[in-house]
């Protein structure tokens, strides 16, 4: 029997992130708390043996701050490895 791809949301990442980092926490430019995942231009998969697919999607994850632009960069193959694994 072949295992399935799982598909992976923008809020999946975005509450991995979360759990892991300091962006569930203030802004250290401006001290806001509204953080935005970027658009990740592709639909994140596991596949075969739960193996992450990065095809057609941005090697790393932004999470941007609204109120003043700073930004986050996460690596996309570590977070679907995560992810994968029940992370």
């Amino acid at each position: 029997m072949s295992e399935q791809p799982i598909t992976i949301t923008t809020r999946d990442i975005l509450e991995f992130i979360k759990r892991k980092s300091s962006v569930a926490s203030r802004c250290n430019v401006c001290g806001a708390s509204d953080w935005v995942l970027q658009d990740l231009h592709g639909i994140p998969t596991t596949g075969k043996g739960g193996e992450a697919q990065l095809e057609n999607l941005a090697g790393y994850a932004v999470v941007t701050c609204n109120n003043c632009g700073n930004s986050r960069f996460f690596s996309m193959k570590t977070i679907l490895a995560k992810l994968s694994l029940g992370g």
